[in-house]
């Protein structure tokens, strides 16, 4: 008898222990799912618009409202500093989109996805006038105004990466008069965190791309 109970209490166990282990499993599958949903959700809000769906008015550029305002970036983690810095409502969007990207890799991805998406430089823009002082690849930027006052650029470099950066700020500046794009403020590029993700000599080279499009629109002012 005592070691049928025995049997009986370790057979109760055996059966305890597969019913707890099942449970166990589906707790970890459903967490799993959970988390697929969130990182899909996090993906979907993060990832930046991309240019080509983007209504168009010349060289595959969105055609910006007028004006620029105080844009307040997002506090993420201990990197990003609630600054606020004047901006186009554009790039507003690009800068805020590009501070929730946790990983450097990834931010350069989103930049060669902007390259691929910049508009075609016709090759007569591609002069010494409109070539970029200051950057380890060569760069060109070509700026226009229209009959409404505001300024379009194109632009286009041998570096995928810098032609990435040119990309960024040609959909931010681009559709805004002359006075919105001399205010917008080159501090943008620590709130979108390129800072840290560039070497010293990119980010020297993409704020030399700004003063080069700041200087046309004055230009053309």
């Amino acid at each position: 008898e005592g070691m049928q109970a025995t049997k009986m209490i370790a057979a109760m166990a055996i059966a305890m222990t597969t019913v707890m282990a099942g449970a166990a499993n589906a707790e970890r599958s459903s967490a799993f799912h959970a988390c697929k949903r969130m990182n899909a959700a996090f993906v979907q809000s993060s990832s930046l618009l991309p240019l080509a769906s983007a209504p168009s008015k010349r060289a595959g550029v969105q055609s910006l409202p007028n004006g620029p305002r105080l844009a307040r970036s997002l506090n993420v983690g201990v990197r990003m500093s609630v600054n606020e810095v004047k901006l186009t409502p554009e790039l507003q969007k690009i800068v805020q989109q590009f501070s929730l990207v946790p990983d450097p890799k990834l931010r350069y991805q989103q930049l060669l996805f902007f390259a691929a998406k910049l508009g075609a430089m016709e090759e007569v823009h591609k002069v010494e006038e409109n070539k970029v002082k200051g950057c380890q690849s060569t760069v060109y930027v070509h700026a226009t105004k229209d009959e409404e006052g505001k300024i379009w650029y194109t632009g286009d470099s041998d570096s995928q990466l810098t032609k990435g950066l040119c990309a960024m700020l040609v959909r931010g500046l681009s559709g805004n008069t002359v006075q919105d794009i001399l205010e917008v403020s080159p501090e943008f590029v620590k709130e979108a965190g390129l800072s840290v993700s560039l070497t010293p000599s990119r980010n020297n080279g993409f704020l030399n791309m700004l003063n080069t499009m700041k200087a046309q629109a004055k230009a053309l002012a």
